[in-house]
């Protein structure tokens, strides 16, 4: 299925107190696999009291935490252990064709695949197989996953789908189609957008 839209749409997200002008370039959905492309504007709604103002804060933040921008920002600063990730290599297995993985978590600060840019706020990641992410977070249980041995915290798969991509220190990468994910990142929509500057309270 194909869908595509000749004026902006208007989203009202209420539970993160966002107002977003969405220009849809392309949607597709094939299967279980949905592919869409928007460039989203982002306008902060006025809260109607301070209570809301503070229900909207702690959403933003349970929004962002264990998400895939929140990985990549943390992958390239070189605190993802601190920040309750862990990181697992896969392969699809050759007899199985399942995805399968020895179970044994990467512990190095900046694993293998990841390179340095001249850009010191810059990475580049360059990987073959899979990517298996926890969130070591007992407080985000909903979408966890058992593979093998691995014990059920939410659990996102990556496939990366060019050669080579780049990361900034916020967790923007280039190109824009440079992974496919499954899993718990896989479950998040238009709903989870967090405008590009966002950055939560430590």
């Amino acid at each position: 299925m194909l869908a595509a839209a000749d004026t902006v749409l208007l989203v009202e997200n209420l539970s993160l107190g966002y107002r977003i002008d969405i220009y849809l370039k392309s949607f597709s959905y094939e299967e279980d696999f949905i592919h869409y492309l928007i460039y989203p504007r982002f306008y902060e709604m006025i809260p109607e009291d301070e209570e809301q103002a503070q229900k909207w804060h702690k959403k933003r933040k349970d929004i962002y935490e264990g998400s895939l921008r929140h990985f990549f920002a943390t992958l390239v600063q070189g605190k993802y252990n601190q920040s309750r990730f862990e990181i697992f290599r896969a392969y699809i297995h050759p007899e199985t064709a399942k995805l399968t993985t020895l179970g044994i978590p990467i512990r190095s600060k900046f694993p293998s695949f990841i390179y340095n840019e001249p850009i010191e706020e810059l990475k580049r990641i360059a990987f073959n197989e899979f990517l298996i992410v926890q969130y070591k977070d007992f407080t985000k249980m909903q979408g966890s996953a058992r593979i093998g041995k691995l014990e059920q915290y939410p659990t996102s798969y990556i496939e990366m789908k060019c050669l080579t991509a780049t990361i900034n220190i916020y967790g923007h990468y280039r190109p824009y189609n440079a992974f496919k994910v499954y899993g718990v990142w896989a479950s998040q929509r238009v709903a989870d957008l967090l405008p590009m500057d966002y950055v939560p309270d430590e």
